[in-house]
């Protein structure tokens, strides 16, 4: 609608003149051009339905090439069938690939198996290492979520040159060059103005790039003047490498160099991202519900099993690949103990080694046409599907799939005919649960206070602030703001579970049928979940 393509703030969101989002236009042009595509033949409406129907489903496809493609290079015929089952399959049942999905963990996710398919593949063919760097570049683009496994993957790069000497340098070579002039090349074409500063880090900044950047050239370097050396040369320039990636960081990414949540106010910490389900950890999510959580952690740690045991007893060509694999699938299960969300890394990075597992049991079928060889094959196979663990857990443990996917009476309140009778308002800013915050966003005018976006930390504390203070004083907080309308959803379990807690403050009063003096009710329909007030004037 005409905002810069810079220009990355929403600014109907938080107080003031709004908020400098961390999305990257690397997703959002797709999308775009996709509903700029179908809006002259079905309408803007239909078009973005259709584009966000179709979108995550797109990305299904390059997932399972670039899976198919590794696990054939590392588990031979068959290998390609195997893993485009086992890819399918995780897409399928992740709602990162639903439609409706307009989100960077789907992309990240694809660019995540383009790098480690890139990695595996330049050993045959060193141009495609190009993959890999180019992946590298795009995912930190997109956002900072696989920074750790993409740096993983660089660092199995630099240590296969190592190993491999001349035998790898055109595949280091391709790939430093690749990584170095994608980085410059989409930070020029993607960064905001801030991105320039020291002060973010939780996108596509120079606090995140210039680490990357020296690396990449510093690789580059050492392949094109040391390829021809000894080992020992080649691990001084690494050295020398890594410590100028050391002394890069701590130059610019000082700051970031730390717990990540140290920037978040405590009370959102304690009433906001306590309550975001991807962001508990391990033992909160196994102990909510064990049975739709542990195939995560499981099924990945036999991918680990046999990608090590495939590096013991496998072909030596093959031991660097294995060893890489092996140390994603690590580095990914630390992860992701720490936020259950990194688990869709963990089980994308056990797919390969899974991959090879079942198909030296179908082979092995294939030569024996033993029933038990058979029933091997299929057993590792379903095995290797953490939805069919799921599945036999859930009656075992007693537990429904409901309890799995968590409240879902908001989405009654999340429809444009709901919200429609706000729409008709004029335009004001709306306090109201920052899980409405995006939908007030999509469908009405108005600007919101909140959304569960952490950048707007001033907005969300405003609202917290509000929801949680004794009537008469958020009365005072909402005119501080030049609060308009306040809007809450009788089915928000943002503040249906803190309601025992606190029932005798402001939102959890109106949650309970309180009526105030300083709040005129708008009528909507008696079906509606969501109720609707304006400020009264004084």
């Amino acid at each position: 609608q005409g905002q810069n393509w810079f220009d990355l703030t929403q600014h109907r969101l938080g107080p003031g003149e709004g908020t400098p989002m961390h999305w990257s236009r690397l997703v959002d042009a797709p999308i775009a051009g996709l509903i700029l595509a179908l809006t002259p033949l079905i309408g803007g409406a239909a078009a973005e339905a259709v584009s966000a129907t179709l979108w995550p489903l797109l990305l299904v496809l390059p997932l399972v090439l670039f899976v198919a493609a590794t696990a054939r290079a590392l588990g031979g015929r068959g290998g390609d069938i195997v893993g485009s089952i086992l890819a399918a399959a995780l897409a399928f049942t992740s709602f990162k690939f639903v439609p409706g999905a307009l989100d960077h963990h789907n992309v990240q996710l694809v660019l995540l198996a383009m790098t480690l398919a890139g990695v595996v593949l330049s050993r045959e063919r060193p141009r495609l290492a190009v993959l890999a760097g180019f992946g590298i570049a795009a995912s930190l683009a997109t956002g900072i979520e696989m920074l750790s496994q993409v740096a993983v993957l660089a660092l199995a790069m630099a240590c296969l040159w190592l190993v491999g000497g001349n035998a790898t340098r055109a595949a280091t070579l391709h790939f430093a060059g690749s990584l170095a002039l994608s980085l410059v090349a989409l930070f020029l074409a993607t960064a905001p103005d801030a991105a320039y500063g020291l002060l973010h880090c939780d996108a596509f900044t120079l606090p995140l790039a210039l680490p990357f950047l020296a690396g990449a050239g510093g690789l580059w370097l050492s392949a094109a003047g040391l390829g021809g050396k000894s080992r020992t040369p080649r691990f001084l320039g690494l050295v020398a490498v890594g410590a100028l990636v050391a002394l890069t960081a701590a130059t610019v990414s000082a700051a970031c160099l730390r717990d990540p949540f140290a920037a978040i106010d405590p009370r959102l910490m304690e009433h906001w991202i306590a309550r975001v389900n991807e962001a508990r950890s391990i033992d909160e999510a196994l102990r909510d519900n064990l049975a739709a959580h542990l195939p995560g952690y499981v099924v990945p740690l036999i991918g680990l099993a046999a990608a090590l045991a495939f590096a013991w007893r496998g072909p030596a060509a093959d031991r660097g690949l294995w060893l890489t694999i092996a140390a994603l699938i690590a580095v990914c299960f630390a992860l992701a103990a720490y936020q259950v969300r990194g688990r869709f890394a963990l089980e994308l990075a056990s797919l390969v080694p899974l991959a090879r597992l079942v198909t030296l049991a179908w082979r092995r079928w294939r030569e024996t046409r033993s029933p038990s060889s058979g029933l091997a094959a299929l057993a590792l196979l379903l095995l290797s599907l953490p939805m069919i663990w799921t599945i036999v857990l859930h009656p075992l443990t007693g537990q429904s799939q409901a309890a799995t996917e968590g409240p879902r009476g908001l989405v009654h309140c999340l429809s444009a005919e709901t919200f429609a009778p706000l729409a008709a308002l004029p335009p004001g800013l709306v306090s109201a649960g920052s899980n409405l915050g995006p939908h007030i966003l999509r469908f009405t005018p108005h600007r919101v206070l909140a959304a569960p976006f952490h950048r707007n930390q001033a907005g969300l504390l405003a609202q917290l602030e509000i929801a949680m203070a004794p009537p008469a004083t958020a009365e005072l907080l909402l005119r501080a703001e030049k609060v308009s309308y306040v809007v809450y959803c009788t089915e928000d379990p943002e503040y249906v579970a803190m309601n025992s807690d606190h029932g005798a403050q402001f939102f959890f009063s109106l949650q309970a049928g309180r009526r105030f003096a300083f709040l005129e009710p708008i009528v909507t329909p008696a079906e509606s979940p969501l109720r609707l007030f304006r400020l009264a004037e004084r």
